[in-house]
């Protein structure tokens, strides 16, 4: 096992008599965009809890940089590894700042605000600042705790991202700019895991794709080997086309509504 790595061996959890993951086998390098896909309920969220050391495993391992996770303290992961899952719930009144500020507390309160602040800037969402985050729309609620997130490890080039659906509550607009941003990041040595549901955001923002089905690893590789017509329609029980896109030249999707 090798440094720069996020890795999981043999990754299986179960909850009662439900297998939700089932001998999962994953890396994750530094400077990639890893894009985790697959059908409702296939394990994508607890992959990510598990990878994020927030879920421990029935079986199986998980290790950063060649150490367990198990090995680090809260504190330590905390310092390299954020985390945006789909649950934006904050019960007090805090402001859009309040909440991008939390992402400094494992760094202390050095330049916390500058920095809190300066994030917001990047996920265009200074202008909220002062609002109270409970009062915010969708949208613009998980683009504060993107902010969060990324102020977390601002100054960390290698960190480890790990974002559960970024994009599902924002506008064309700030999809393409949250996608952007991961890209950025692991363009500066982060290692980045992000969860979609749109496979044209996956096949166009990730350098890897890792489809999931049924807390199974059905494939993983490029996304032109991973997002086929034939395995989508199995996967996902859905008619598709697949072509290249016009520019980038990454796969298409193309859905067959009749």
């Amino acid at each position: 096992m090798s440094a720069g790595l996020l890795e999981a061996r043999d990754l299986s959890v179960t909850v009662g008599r439900n297998v939700l993951l089932h001998d999962v086998n994953l890396s994750l390098y530094a400077g990639e965009v890893l894009a985790v896909v697959g059908e409702n309920g296939a394990g994508k969220s607890t992959l990510l809890r598990a990878l994020s050391g927030e879920l421990r495993p029935s079986s199986g391992h998980v290790t950063l940089d060649g150490k367990p996770l198990g090995a680090y303290s809260a504190l330590e992961l905390a310092r390299c590894r954020a985390v945006l899952s789909q649950d934006q719930f904050v019960s007090f009144s805090f402001t859009a700042l309040e909440v991008a500020r939390m992402g400094r507390h494992p760094h202390g309160e050095a330049r916390a605000s500058e920095i809190a602040l300066e994030a917001l800037r990047l996920c265009d969402a200074a202008h909220l600042e002062t609002r109270v985050f409970a009062t915010l729309s969708g949208g613009e609620r998980q683009r504060v705790q993107l902010a969060r997130t990324l102020a977390q490890v601002w100054d960390v080039p290698d960190a480890v991202l790990l974002l559960d659906e970024p994009t599902s509550q924002l506008d064309i607009k700030h999809q393409q700019a949250t996608l952007r941003m991961a890209r950025q990041a692991a363009a500066r040595g982060a290692r980045v895991l992000v969860i979609l549901h749109d496979l044209n955001l996956a096949g166009g923002s990730a350098d890897r794709i890792v489809m999931l089905s049924k807390g199974r690893v059905v494939v993983s590789g490029k996304p032109w080997e991973v997002l086929t017509a034939d395995r989508i329609g199995r996967v996902f029980g859905a008619s598709v086309s697949v072509v290249p896109h016009p520019e980038t030249q990454q796969p298409l999707i193309i859905s067959s509504l009749r």
